[in-house]
């Protein structure tokens, strides 16, 4: 099957179960709303009181909600969007978070969650965990930063002034390459979601003795 004919497919695919899928996305939208809110109130109360291994904890979910807010936004757009012109934006959109979003993650899964992890007497299985999510990502960075970055840097977070580079960058995006991508990364934040759950569960027994702040769930994607 050709490149046309999968886009073709996997547009009638969409389009035949578009009511459903949007379903979930209005839902995952107002569920990570209130996890953010809930989230906030916590990493605020957790920075007042000097409990740090706390703050580092929640400010990595935090992050990662936040990124995984804008990712689906994104993803539902390049999902049901069938223009040609209308999906390369949203995939250059979708490239630019992901881009600034996969170092970020490197950086707040790197020096700073091991030493508050440190802290734990189970601390191996957890930095185990951190050290898997760290290795997909390096990953997903080997085998797609060249496509990422080359979109990223002409025509999206910054526009080449040639114009027949900044358009021929344009061009070369595939909507079925974008959704292989996007998905992939949804995949890695949605695991990285499921190991910041399992760190809040241990770091957060201090911040739940006050009572005004309710426990949150991590959503991920």
């Amino acid at each position: 099957m050709s490149e046309k004919e999968e886009e073709i497919a996997l547009t009638k695919l969409i389009r035949k179960n578009r009511k459903s899928i949007e379903k979930d996305f209005n839902k995952n939208f107002e569920i990570q709303g209130k996890t953010l809110a809930i989230l906030t109130g916590g990493l605020e109360h957790a920075n007042f009181n000097s409990f740090k291994t706390v703050s580092v904890v929640w400010n990595l979910s935090i992050y990662l909600n936040l990124i995984s807010f804008d990712l689906k936004v994104i993803c539902k757009d390049l999902m049901f969007e069938e223009g040609v012109w209308q999906r390369k934006l949203y995939a250059r959109q979708a490239y630019l978070l992901i881009y600034e979003s996969m170092n970020g993650f490197l950086s707040l899964i790197g020096t700073s969650l091991k030493n508050a992890i440190d802290t734990f007497d189970d601390k191996e299985m957890y930095l185990e965990n951190v050290r898997i999510i760290a290795a997909r990502l390096n990953a997903f960075k080997k085998e797609y930063e060249q496509t990422i970055v080359t979109v990223r840097h002409t025509s999206i977070a910054h526009r080449d002034k040639d114009t027949l580079v900044q358009l021929k960058s344009i061009e070369s995006i595939s909507w079925l390459k974008a959704t292989e991508i996007v998905t992939k990364f949804d995949g890695i934040v949605r695991d990285l979601g499921q190991v910041c759950q399992l760190l809040m569960n241990r770091a957060t027994d201090e911040l739940y003795q006050d009572e005004t702040i309710p426990k949150a769930r991590v959503t991920g994607t």
